[in-house]
């Protein structure tokens, strides 16, 4: 199998196969604290069209405002991992975006009310428990 690297089109596996892109078949919600600043925080993961990637949003903000799951929008943390695009931040998304990862979804929109995923036990569980329910579309 050839080596992949950053520049590869997500699209393709090999050649000019497209490969299979997934999101979940309905919204799940999961809501608690977070585990660096404490505050109550609900998180909606929706269903997202083909090609638009993992993409949060922050509704508390006026205009809530996006954040594209890219490592150009990382941003330097110790012992978390963030991410930020203008004003908006998103702390501790590591696992969140490891259980979409780990369940097969490739793209979702991730609404949320504060500025940190909750983060139930520490581990991506409360985030695959109910995308395990959800299920995957094509």
């Amino acid at each position: 199998m050839p080596a992949m690297n950053d520049n590869v089109d997500n699209l393709r596996l090999s050649g000019d196969q497209p490969r299979q892109q997934y999101t979940i078949a309905r919204p799940v919600t999961v809501s608690g604290p977070g585990l660096l600043l404490g505050e109550s925080a609900t998180m909606t993961i929706e269903p997202a069209a083909v090609g638009s990637g993992i993409v949060f949003e922050r509704t508390d903000l006026a205009p809530p405002m996006r954040v594209e799951a890219t490592i150009a929008n990382a941003i330097d943390r110790s012992r978390r991992t963030a991410l930020q695009c203008g004003d908006a931040t998103i702390e501790t998304v590591e696992h969140v975006l490891s259980a979409l990862a780990g369940v097969g979804v490739d793209n979702a929109l991730i609404r949320i009310d504060g500025p940190e995923v909750p983060c139930g036990d520490g581990s991506a569980l409360p985030f695959v428990e109910p995308l395990l329910e959800a299920g995957t579309i094509e």
